[in-house]
């Protein structure tokens, strides 16, 4: 901490901590890295809480006027989403592996990725429930087979299998139809 603070504030220069941290946030520093991610993220980060909060609606509304609402393990996204979000993926791994600048682009094609990745996330979790349901799980370990699903967001490493995985997962579905597959048996 002292090693950013020195560096933000001019101090600390020539320093072994300043080294490293100039190492990992480039010359740019610690106020770049957090105007890119603001600029990569902004728009993602309030669509999903516009979309977390109308869902909180949409279910307080359906419990009180006891009506059914969709459930995840019905949760599809429309197939005209596609190209856009493997445009959108294509366009990150561009720019994280540095091929080509994207400019302007690159805040557009980032939260426009993180967003479609996000809804098919949801729908790889949709298949998952439709697997949970089929073996007839017990909530409690429906529960905490999420719960371990949270935790390995936050397992370096080991988040890559829920970043990439149920997106993918969902995306997959879009060939191999496998709720229906799944239902059937």
């Amino acid at each position: 901490i002292n090693a950013i603070a020195g560096i933000a504030l001019g101090d600390g220069t020539g320093t072994y901590e300043s080294e490293v941290v100039k190492t990992y946030l480039g010359d740019e520093g610690i106020l770049g890295y957090m105007q890119s991610f603001y600029m990569r993220s902004a728009a993602a980060i309030y669509f999903l809480v516009l979309l977390i909060s109308v869902r909180a609606s949409e279910l307080i509304t359906a419990r009180m006027n006891r009506v059914k609402v969709l459930q995840l393990s019905d949760f599809t996204v429309p197939q005209v989403l596609l190209w856009p979000v493997l445009l959108a993926a294509v366009g990150m791994l561009i720019e994280i592996f540095g091929l080509i600048n994207l400019g302007y682009a690159s805040p557009v094609v980032w939260n426009i990725g993180v967003i479609l990745l996000f809804l098919y996330g949801l729908q790889g979790l949709g298949i998952l429930r439709c697997l949970f349901i089929k073996f007839k799980l017990p909530n409690s370990l429906r529960l905490m087979m999420e719960f371990i699903l949270v935790l390995m967001l936050i397992m370096p490493g080991i988040n890559y299998f829920v970043i990439i995985g149920l997106p993918v997962f969902g995306i997959s579905e879009t060939w191999i139809n496998l709720r229906k597959s799944i239902r059937s048996t």
